[in-house]
């Protein structure tokens, strides 16, 4: 039988045809912000569109370089462990540790050093569309529902403040691609003692950027002990098993990539950012400015000169009336509302103290850019609002209609006290359109 008979037959046909039924909404996950952004930089005249670029402060005299610098490498052949074009010469292994491992990048090699500028651009479209896909496979997974919420949701998530705020900082951008694996595979060691899931993506993560990994495994261990208390068996026995396999899991992905992350620390031990001190206790921000934050129509940040500096942490008006709904229905579960409230103040606490923002920044004092883990929390708003619109048959029209007006006031009282960060008819347009939609299509 030949290659094309083979494809053509009812069989493979019929294959495909479940595949892209079973993952319909997975696809468009990817395939919708990846047009979204495309459109939008086309709109904004990004080259090759216009003279516009999103080369702008330190991608452009930082990441770009230290990109051509090992494009340069992969494709003559140098090595990778040192360079003579930075400054008199330097170790090159710490620089591509930090701003150049993305597994995209790698590709750069089949790029004619003439189109690096456009394969960036194209690698950034790819990391967002790849964060709302893998966003869209994590809610699938975890709560065995495939329907169009999982694309609304992933939505939210690849096109949330963060993304909006750092996306040109390329090298972050793996935390938000990767996250949502590495918890499914914390989901696979709870629930079916399978360690390899987790094991693979955070290795991944590891190599692609120590420093947001650094971030995501303090909210792994966040992650697993809030899932354990929420779905686990008590015994000793099986406590100690779970931790055990989590904990010699997060050992073993390290250890895959020892040989990066050994020489790495010993570089970074000796640069000045090492030397940083807890700083002075403070509080950065009232709650009520963080609850307004959440708001369609705030202003990104994106230093920390910014004029109200808060954390880049908007998932979508929906998902905060879902967030809502959460503690109003009765039905859901009474521990799952105590460990969501318990993780929704510790980024609280986290964003808002300055000895915990210290630490979540592997005890360094970020310059500019603040909250750089942001994006975590964001997760943890997507992960509830979709969990809570899977439930909302259990709540009636009443409650329903109380969590709407909760945020209408919030949004009114923003204007009240002159919130400088928000456009509050955009928030207030932002929420009518959504009172329609769940008229029309919820009820």
């Amino acid at each position: 039988m030949s290659n094309s008979d083979r494809i053509q037959s009812p069989l493979a046909e019929k294959g495909m045809r479940r595949f892209f039924k079973n993952n319909f909404y997975c696809i468009l996950s990817f395939a919708v912000p990846f047009v979204i952004m495309f459109t939008v930089y086309a709109a904004a005249g990004v080259h090759p569109f216009g003279s516009n670029q999103i080369l702008v402060t330190d991608f452009w005299h930082q990441y770009y370089p230290f990109l051509s610098e090992m494009q340069s490498k992969l494709q003559q052949g140098g090595s990778l462990l040192y360079s003579w074009n930075t400054g008199l010469g330097s170790n090159f292994l710490a620089i591509i540790a930090y701003y150049c491992t993305s597994p995209l990048n790698f590709l750069t090699i089949l790029v004619p050093k003439e189109w690096l500028r456009e394969a960036v651009t194209l690698f950034v479209i790819t990391k967002i569309s790849c964060a709302g896909l893998f966003m869209s496979v994590f809610l699938k997974k975890s709560y065995k529902k495939n329907g169009p919420e999982l694309l609304l949701f992933s939505l939210g998530y690849a096109l949330c403040s963060f993304m909006v705020g750092y996306s040109w900082n390329i090298m972050w951008l793996d935390g938000m691609v990767f996250l949502p694996l590495i918890m499914l595979g914390i989901n696979k060691i709870i629930d079916e003692d399978n360690p390899i899931f987790y094991i693979v993506f955070l290795a991944i993560m590891l190599f692609a950027n120590y420093f947001i990994s650094y971030m995501i495994c303090i909210f792994s261990v966040i992650y697993f002990v809030g899932l354990f208390i929420y779905r686990g068996n008590f015994k000793i026995k099986n406590i100690l098993k779970k931790i055990l396999m989590f904990s010699l899991s997060s050992v073993l992905a390290a250890g895959l990539v020892s040989f990066m992350l050994i020489p790495l620390a010993h570089s970074l031990s000796s640069i000045s950012a090492t030397g940083d001190t807890f700083p002075a206790e403070t509080s950065s921000f009232s709650i009520s400015n963080y609850i307004f934050n959440h708001f369609t129509g705030v202003n990104r940040t994106v230093f920390a000169s910014d004029t109200l500096p808060l954390p880049n942490v908007y998932p979508g008006m929906l998902t905060l009336v879902l967030i809502l709904l959460i503690f109003m229905n009765k039905k859901i579960n009474l521990k799952f509302k105590i460990m969501s409230l318990l993780i929704l103040t510790i980024f609280f606490f986290s964003f808002n103290i300055s000895s915990l923002d210290f630490i979540w920044h592997a005890f360094h004092v970020p310059n500019d850019l603040p909250y750089r883990y942001s994006f975590i929390y964001v997760f943890v708003l997507i992960s509830l609002g979709y969990y809570s619109i899977l439930r909302i048959k259990d709540v009636n029209i009443f409650i329903i209609s109380i969590s709407f007006a909760i945020i209408f006031v919030l949004v009114l009282l923003a204007n009240k006290l002159d919130f400088e960060n928000i456009n509050d008819t955009k928030t207030i347009i932002c929420l009518a359109l959504l009172i329609i939609y769940y008229l029309i299509i919820v009820l």
